[in-house]
């Protein structure tokens, strides 16, 4: 009888420590947008973006793994706006090089030096270059794939900065129902809680951190945006 209930005690033991801690999954291209399916379904290629906790609970793994898609988002969409307002500059800074006995560049520039250059002081170069039919068919080009590229970066920011406000909401209500979330026949799996309410703080944090830093990422877009398409 006692080797029976031993027996028993050890089963339900090894079904409360059963995914008591947190693991990693991986987030791919894939699950930003379904339209970025199409490589991996015909080419069995998918490209590695993030990772976030996983801890056995469905509506925890779905809250970890959309929080991974906006910071994802969000910091695709910030390299995507650090390389364009590079390269932006350095096409200004070209033709600047180029302008030296031009007396309007001391009115759009005044006395800035030619790496310290804003957006609006390198669009507004482009744009009286452009003008004078001084702008590349290439430069041409690239604006203008640049500026739909950032446009659509615009609306994938627009429609992350709206989800945080309710992804907040639902995951500080997991933590005040952690514990009720891994119990198993009444008994807490207290082997997970501390693992998920850390997963939780987590995702929690990097959500915070999105949801004071894309407002100004977006103004900063919004302005890239107008500069290439006057110059597309």
């Amino acid at each position: 009888m006692r080797k029976l209930i031993s027996a028993a005690v050890a089963a339900l033991l090894a079904l409360l420590i059963a995914g008591c801690g947190a693991g990693r999954s991986t987030l791919y291209l894939s699950d930003l947008d379904p339209k970025f399916r199409v490589l991996p379904d015909k080419l069995g290629i998918d490209v590695v973006l993030n990772d976030y906790p996983v801890v056995g609970i469905e509506n925890h793994n779905n809250f970890h793994k959309s929080t991974a898609i906006i910071l994802t988002t969000f910091s695709i969409t910030k390299e995507m706006v650090d390389d364009a307002t590079s390269n932006l500059k350095k096409y200004a800074m070209d033709h600047i090089a180029k302008m030296t006995m031009d007396e309007n560049i001391d009115s759009l520039i005044g006395d800035t030096p030619h790496d310290e250059l804003t957006v609006e002081q390198s669009a507004a170069v482009l744009r009286m270059e452009k003008e004078r039919d001084n702008i590349s068919s290439n430069e041409t080009k690239y604006f203008f794939v640049t500026g739909a590229n950032l446009g659509i970066g615009v609306l994938s920011l627009i429609r992350s900065i709206r989800e945080i406000p309710d992804l907040l909401g639902n995951g500080k209500s997991m933590i005040t129902n952690v514990r009720s979330d891994f119990t198993y026949m009444g008994i807490p799996k207290f082997w997970a809680i501390p693992a998920a309410t850390t997963s939780l703080k987590e995702s929690i944090n990097r959500l915070n951190a999105v949801k004071n830093d894309a407002p100004i990422l977006l103004e900063d877009m919004k302005v890239l945006v107008d500069a290439f398409r006057a110059l597309s």
